[in-house]
């Protein structure tokens, strides 16, 4: 690969992580505060394996004050969007001057999944909680909130 198609190549992805970024937190500046305190939503089957126990459970921790709405701050946002552009810039300068550096590419595609972790999130949080149906496959964003994020609930 040439140095100026692994510059425009690794430049796309700063643009489309930065758009990613950009409308996780339009989104989710926008639906976090219309979150209710105390609400559970079941996705799925609520008597399928052991979802009777932690349906229980969360009902248990909601009656003890817990309000289930998930938040995040402005600050911790934009050392997000910090941490995600200073690992695609990286990369991306590794990469337009030694295509064939692998390291170019890790840089770039860390920095893209950070950016990237965030987008799910969001909109499961507004596909399940706030506007119930607004998005589409919500079952295909789920498992990735649930599996590779440390802010689902």
């Amino acid at each position: 690969m040439s140095p100026r198609t692994a510059k425009i190549i690794s430049r796309a992805l700063i643009v489309v992580a930065m758009s990613a970024l950009g409308a996780s937190l339009a989104i989710a500046a926008s639906v976090y505060p219309q979150q209710k305190d105390g609400q559970i939503v079941v996705i799925g089957t609520p008597t399928a394996g052991d979802a009777p126990e932690i349906l229980a459970d969360l009902q248990d921790q909601g009656a003890h004050g817990e309000t289930f709405v998930q938040e995040a701050s402005v600050i911790f946002l934009l050392i997000f969007a910090s941490v995600s552009l200073a690992w695609l810039v990286t990369g991306s300068m590794i990469v337009s001057r030694q295509p064939e550096n692998a390291s170019g590419w890790i840089f770039s595609a860390i920095g893209m999944v950070v950016a990237l972790n965030l987008l799910p999130q969001v909109l499961v949080v507004k596909g399940a909680k706030v506007d119930p149906g607004s998005v589409p496959l919500l079952g295909v964003w789920l498992p990735w909130v649930n599996t590779h994020s440390s802010l689902s609930r």
